[in-house]
């Protein structure tokens, strides 16, 4: 049985990582917002919510692969609770 309270904030907590990384990026990219253009502003907050939601979703979905499956207990560097051990 997995932990849902636990596997939510992890899976908010990378969501969360992955857009700050989207937002430095877009910082870095557009030198510090000096080249960056005000009419791109809708479709840049937009990918920074698609990579939240995105990054989030897929998180949920292999923890619960994993745990369905009973192998492996971790994805990369997150570990998914109650994965079985091997």
């Amino acid at each position: 049985m997995v932990d849902r309270r636990k596997l939510r904030q992890r899976a908010a907590l990378v969501g969360a990582l992955v857009s700050v990384a989207l937002v430095v990026a877009i910082l870095l990219g557009s030198r510090g917002l000096r080249d960056f253009d005000s009419a791109l502003l809708p479709y840049a907050v937009a990918t920074v919510f698609l990579a939240f939601g995105v990054s989030e979703s897929r998180l949920h979905a292999a923890c619960r692969e994993l745990n369905a499956k009973d192998s492996g207990i971790r994805l990369g560097r997150v570990a998914c609770p109650n994965a079985a051990r091997s």
